[in-house]
Parts: C-alpha cells; sequence; structure tokens
C-alpha cells in the first residue's frame, strides 16, 4: 500500500496494530487502533464493527482497513461505521480477498470474497456520497501461488506487477469522504484571494 497521495496523515485509525500507519504514514499526528479483543496491548479502541455507532463519529483522518472485512458478519454495518469514523475530507483504506482459501484458526468467522465490482456495490450502498475508488490486484500465477502457499520472493517483480482483471487475488479500495460545505466555501475563497 502505497501513501502516494498524502492519505496516511493526521489521526490514523488502523486495526490490530500500527504497522502500516507507521511504515507508510507522514505527518501522523496521532495513531488509533481498534480491536474486539480487550487483551490486545495497541488498542486504544475496543469495539464491535458489527455493532452500528461502535466508532466514534468523524474521529479521524483516515482509517486503514486490511484484511479484516471478511471476517465481519455483517459488513455492511462495518462499513457504515468506518465511513461516518471518519472526517471530512479523509478517507478509509480497505483491501479485502477476492481469493482465499478459508481461514483454519477460525472458520466459522470467515465469511466473505469481493470481486472489485461487488466491492464497490457494497460501498456505494453503505457510504452515501464517498468518492469511491476500487481495483483488484493479481493474475492467475499470483492467485496459484497463493493458494499453494509461495510467497512474494518466489516469483519475480514482472509476475508480481501484471493484474489480470479476470483473476483478481485482492481488491483495494480508496473511499474519501466529500468535505463539509463549509470547508468547501473556504477552499473556493481561498483560491479566489477572499
Amino acid at each position: 500500500m502505497r501513501d502516494s497521495n498524502g492519505v496516511i496523515r493526521g489521526d490514523v485509525m488502523e486495526i490490530r496494530a500500527p504497522v502500516y500507519t507507521r511504515r507508510f504514514g507522514h505527518a501522523v499526528t496521532r495513531e488509533h487502533v481498534v480491536d474486539i479483543d480487550s487483551a490486545n496491548r495497541h488498542a486504544t479502541l475496543i469495539a464491535d464493527l458489527n455493532e452500528p455507532g461502535s466508532l466514534p463519529e468523524d474521529a479521524y483522518d483516515c482509517v486503514i482497513f486490511t484484511q479484516t472485512l471478511q471476517f465481519l458478519r455483517d459488513e455492511g454495518t462495518a462499513l457504515q461505521n468506518l465511513y461516518r469514523s471518519v472526517r471530512p475530507g479523509g478517507a478509509v483504506l480497505i483491501t479485502a480477498p477476492s481469493l482465499s482459501r478459508v481461514d483454519h484458526e477460525i472458520p466459522e468467522s470467515d465469511y466473505w470474497r469481493y470481486t472489485p465490482s461487488g466491492l464497490l456495490a457494497r460501498l456505494v450502498q453503505c457510504c452515501p456520497g464517498a468518492e469511491l475508488s476500487v481495483e483488484g490486484h493479481g493474475n492467475v500465477l499470483t492467485g496459484i501461488a497463493f493458494l499453494t502457499g509461495l510467497a512474494v520472493e518466489d516469483l519475480d517483480g514482472d509476475q508480481l506487477d501484471v493484474n489480470d482483471p479476470s483473476f483478481p487475488t485482492i481488491v483495494c479500495a480508496i473511499v474519501k469522504k466529500p468535505n463539509s460545505p463549509a470547508s468547501l466555501a473556504d477552499t473556493e475563497r481561498d483560491e479566489h484571494g477572499l
């Protein structure tokens, strides 16, 4: 995940641990970690994302939500919670599997896989007014490698760089919350020197 547009900044919330916040963030003013597990020493907020209103509203500039959506029985409510928790002008960064084995440690809680079109449709439904960007990444070779347990080091860069829309392994999304009307008016005044 690259942060070429400066999305990982300000108050950043991540699931389970601030790994990507620390690796890719810049100008991060505060790290937040959400988990359902109260034993998680990194957690600053204990919440069940399946429960409506489980996250504070307009609290974060960025939410990093990787490889978790498939484990939430009510992923629609979770997406609504995440979107609601982002401030105007902020973004939710999502990755989810398109191709994956069932998690052998918690098979009873492994619910969903997503195509790019399927995740886009769900985001349109759950995040009204959002600016959405959804892409699939992968190809048949990376899918086979993933399913057979090969590591990224077992393939060369050229093999990894090919994206075949017929064989996504992972789906990535950026969900941007529009600026509030007041923020837009301020921006327009600034642009016009008022």
